[in-house]
C-alpha cells in the first residue's frame, strides 16, 4: 500500500474501480459474485412479486368489502340512480362503486369482473368459478338484485400478469394468476 502525498487524496472513481477489477489476476471475487448474483436477484424479484400479489389481493378484498356494504345496508338498492335499471346497468353501477375503492393498482373498469348473486342459504353461498380448462372466463358473471333480509354473495375476479409463473398457485394457461375476492352477507331489512 502506497501512502498518498499532499493534503487531499484523489477520490476513486467508478471507472478506476472497473479498470482495477479487469486487471486483477485473482478471479475468486468475480466468480463468487457471479455465483451469488443470479440466485440473489431471483430471490429478490420473487419476493417483490409475491408482495405485489398480496398487496393487490388486499386492495381488492378491501374494495369488495366496502362496495358490498352498499348492498348489505340497502344503500345501493334504494339509490334513485339505480331505479328501473336492467341487470347489466346495475352491474355497471356497482362496478363503479367498487372502482371508487380501488387504487391505481388495477385498471378497474377494464380488468375487473364482478358477480352479484342472491342465494337461498349460507350453505349454498359458493362463488362462481370463472376458470374453465385453465382459461379465465367471466361470461357467467351477472347482477341479481339482493332484497331486504336476503343472502347475497359478491365475487370479484381479475388476472394478474405473473413474472415468475412457477411461483403462482392459481395459474392460468396463459401464465397469469387469478386474484379473487368474495363477500357473503345477509342484507339488512332496509325496506322496513
Amino acid at each position: 500500500m502506497r501512502a498518498q502525498r499532499g493534503a487531499s487524496a484523489r477520490p476513486i472513481s467508478g471507472l478506476d474501480l472497473t479498470r482495477r477489477f479487469r486487471r486483477s489476476q485473482r478471479g475468486a471475487t468475480a466468480v463468487e459474485f457471479a455465483l451469488i448474483l443470479g440466485p440473489f436477484l431471483f430471490a429478490l424479484l420473487a419476493t417483490l412479486e409475491i408482495a405485489m400479489v398480496f398487496w393487490k389481493t388486499q386492495v381488492l378484498e378491501t374494495a369488495v368489502a366496502n362496495a358490498s356494504r352498499q348492498i348489505y345496508t340497502g344503500q345501493f338498492q334504494t339509490n334513485p340512480d339505480n331505479k328501473n335499471k336492467t341487470s347489466a346497468q346495475l352491474l355497471a353501477n356497482f362496478k363503479g362503486k367498487l372502482c371508487e375503492n380501488v387504487t391505481a393498482l388495477f385498471n378497474c373498469q377494464a380488468d375487473i369482473s364482478v358477480d352479484v348473486r342472491d342465494v337461498s342459504a349460507f350453505a349454498g353461498a359458493t362463488p362462481p368459478d370463472p376458470v374453465s380448462n385453465g382459461v379465465f372466463n367471466a361470461s357467467g358473471f351477472s347482477y341479481a338484485p339482493i332484497g331486504p333480509g336476503a343472502i347475497g354473495i359478491v365475487t370479484v375476479a381479475t388476472e394478474y400478469k405473473s413474472f415468475f409463473p412457477s411461483l403462482s398457485g392459481n395459474r392460468l394457461k396463459n401464465g397469469n394468476r387469478l386474484i379473487m375476492a368474495t363477500a357473503v352477507f345477509r342484507s339488512e331489512p332496509y325496506g322496513n
